[in-house]
């Protein structure tokens, strides 16, 4: 062939229509595949699919579509200002299968740190905050996360979003947040 690799390439990414969404997510994301040092994945269903640093489970890994949504959303959103006044913390990796992979927003209210997290489970992202975080802080808890249509799990507020739209509703929480903060905490 005369094309370069290059081209070739992205021929081959440009052609890539009516795939599994895992498959979609690493052609759109090949930082994913730098993420697995030894080039290892987990693939449990199409909707769960772990990047793995070593081998196995109980070595670092991350999710695959949170890791997606960290690389190619939430870092250019943050490195332009736009989740302000949430402050997006390093991509939350593990250890073990007993806490998930996933995305920590962390929003600074009355000198506390509350943590929103974001996981992936069956096909949407899941945004959540615990409990014993909010409630000391009614507003919050009762308006702003009941107008985002959080609703109420076994430790948790949850709102469970759709791929299409979790851009929209992280930029509406931030946006939401912001009109809940006092002037000087957004100073800081």
């Amino acid at each position: 062939m005369t094309n370069n690799l290059s081209e070739q390439i992205d021929a081959i990414i440009s052609g890539a229509q009516n795939l599994e969404p895992w498959r979609a997510a690493f052609i759109q994301t090949p930082k994913a595949i730098g993420y697995c040092y030894q080039r290892f994945i987990r693939r449990n269903s199409d909707h769960e699919v772990y990047l793995l640093q070593k081998k196995q489970m109980n070595g670092t890994h991350a999710e695959l579509f949170t890791y997606c949504l960290y690389k190619n959303v939430m870092t250019p959103l943050d490195d332009n200002g736009l989740l302000a006044p949430l402050k997006l913390l390093t991509y939350q990796s593990r250890v073990g299968t007993d806490i998930e992979p996933g995305i920590s927003l962390q929003f600074l209210y009355e000198n506390n740190a509350l943590r929103f997290e974001i996981e992936f489970r069956r096909g949407q992202f899941v945004i959540y905050i615990l409990f014993d975080k909010v409630t000391a802080y009614p507003l919050i808890e009762t308006t702003l996360l009941a107008s985002l249509g959080f609703k109420k799990a076994i430790s948790s507020y949850i709102r469970e979003v759709t791929p299409d739209l979790i851009e929209s509703i992280v930029l509406e929480l931030s946006e939401k947040l912001g009109a809940t903060s006092k002037p000087e905490q957004n100073n800081k």
